[in-house]
């Protein structure tokens, strides 16, 4: 399991690492944009549902109490970020971004810092656990 967290993290920061560059430019790709906004969703989906179908389930089952209630918090509070995360694309759509890019930019920061937040987060409270539970 921690091997699969890993690759689905590094998959997602990659990606966050593209959009980092194409929101450092001043003029838009809207292709680049389009193509990296998706692997965006596709590697968050990815993990997301790694975390609560896998993850959360096998850890809750084992962990002690004090652990089991980190990993719940964290489980709840991703309905957090998801929610904001869901805002930003519904705001931010192909003519959106097209239109105001300027604006486009300084909400991607908000949300990459977001989500790399929430990364660190759970490599700090999932990660032990995950190495010890291993066969």
């Amino acid at each position: 399991m921690l091997a699969t967290l890993e690759q689905r993290h590094a998959e997602l920061l990659a990606m966050m690492a593209t959009m980092r560059g194409l929101i450092a430019n001043d003029r838009i790709d809207r292709d680049a944009v389009t193509r990296t906004r998706l692997g965006l969703g596709k590697a968050s989906t990815a993990r997301t549902r790694f975390l609560m179908d896998t993850v959360y389930p096998a850890l809750l089952d084992t962990l002690a109490v004090t652990e089991a209630a980190q990993v719940r918090q964290l489980r709840v509070d991703a309905s957090d970020d998801r929610a904001r995360s869901s805002a930003h694309i519904g705001k931010w759509n192909a003519a959106t971004i097209a239109q105001d890019w300027q604006g486009f930019r300084r909400d991607a920061v908000g949300i990459l810092a977001m989500m790399e937040t929430r990364i660190a987060l759970e490599k700090r409270v999932l990660y032990p656990s995950l190495g010890r539970s291993r066969p």
